[in-house]
């Protein structure tokens, strides 16, 4: 009778001994289940972390991309109302009254046929032109620009933006731009400093004021320099000539990155170009064939002769050269004997030891 109590007994301790065993591998099944599951949910979050940041990435360049298509467009309309002064200033009769009628209208569609879509990788970009409403009381205009973005998997941005332009007759007798018979006009000081002299052909030289080192360091000819502190006042709708519209060059044939670089090779039919920030120097050689030059950061020139559109973001420094193409400068331009017989503008100030100029100048 003991003898099978005991064995009664193993047999219930070996029961709950598995019993404990099989509550353990519930648990530890449970617990897998959970940390899946939980894991899962660390995958799926993390999953749909880089899809948003994805997508803002997407928007985020969709929105620069549509930016500079804005920026572009404006710089364009700039350029276009520049250059339609210099169509009416050479104009007269007829011609004339047809340019100043059309004014507005002309400059949009100007824009519209020489603006071209900034090069952004991975976006495309279509931009629009149009008229807002004219206001007789200024003789004003506001262009409305419009660029929209498209992303390779469709996803498109819009940024909008705006520029007033001013209509102003500069027909000769309107008496909004020509005073007298001047060459120079200007309402600031004229300072020669330390030069041989500057001679003026057609036309008297007015200014503010004038410091000069020596008397006989201006030259004008039969024409008279007249100082008139008062000069200013009689300037009225002053016109700001922008250097030149950003180009755009898809395939240059030389990209240059190394910053002051030294070009000093002959060359034709070349399109040079660099990158954002970097300055060169081109010297000693000629530059031929209807080539183009576009330099992002300060530029100098010395000896040679280039027929080149020059286009610079920097200071431009020319020294000992000719240069036959339009030369273009958003900062300073110093000149040093150069020549120039193309089109020259320039945002900041002109500063000439030494050269001459044999069309139209805009600083």
């Amino acid at each position: 009778m003991c003898k099978m109590k005991s064995i009664i007994g193993k047999i219930k301790n070996r029961a709950s001994g598995k019993k404990r065993r099989g509550a353990a591998i519930v648990m530890a099944l449970v617990t897998m289940l959970l940390l899946f599951v939980l894991g899962l949910a660390v995958i799926t979050l993390s999953y749909s972390s880089i899809r948003m940041n994805t997508a803002d990435d997407i928007n985020n360049k969709a929105y620069y991309a549509a930016e500079a298509g804005v920026k572009s467009a404006v710089e364009q309309i700039r350029y276009e109302v520049s250059n339609y002064y210099n169509s009416m200033l050479s104009s007269s009769g007829s011609a004339y009254s047809t340019l100043y009628t059309n004014f507005f209208t002309n400059i949009k569609n100007n824009a519209e046929a020489h603006f071209s879509e900034p090069s952004i990788s991975g976006f495309t970009t279509s931009t629009t032109f149009s008229l807002g409403t004219y206001n007789a009381s200024d003789n004003t205009t506001v262009f409305n620009v419009s660029t929209t973005s498209t992303a390779a998997d469709g996803s498109k941005y819009k940024v909008n933006g705006s520029i007033k332009v001013k209509r102003v007759d500069v027909s000769a007798g309107s008496g909004e731009w020509f005073v007298g018979n001047s060459a120079i006009l200007a309402g600031g000081t004229l300072n020669l400093g330390n030069t041989n002299g500057m001679n003026v052909s057609g036309g008297n030289v007015e200014v503010a004021g004038i410091v000069r080192k020596n008397t006989w360091q201006l030259g004008t000819g039969s024409y008279q320099l007249i100082i008139n502190p008062t000069v200013g006042q009689t300037i009225s709708n002053p016109l700001k000539y922008p250097s030149y519209t950003t180009p755009s060059f898809s395939n240059p044939t030389h990209y240059i990155t190394q910053n002051n670089y030294v070009w000093s090779t002959n060359a034709s039919n070349v399109c040079i170009t660099t990158a954002d920030g970097i300055s060169m120097t081109i010297k000693s050689c000629n530059i031929t064939g209807g080539s183009s030059v576009y330099v992002k950061g300060n530029l100098t020139i010395e000896g040679g002769n280039y027929y080149a559109d020059v286009y610079c973001d920097g200071s431009l420094t020319v020294k000992n050269c000719n240069l036959y193409g339009k030369t273009y400068c958003k900062g300073n331009l110093s000149i040093s004997s150069g020549c120039f017989a193309g089109e020259v503008r320039c945002d900041g100030s002109i500063n000439m030891t030494n050269g001459s100029f044999s069309v139209p100048t805009y600083a």
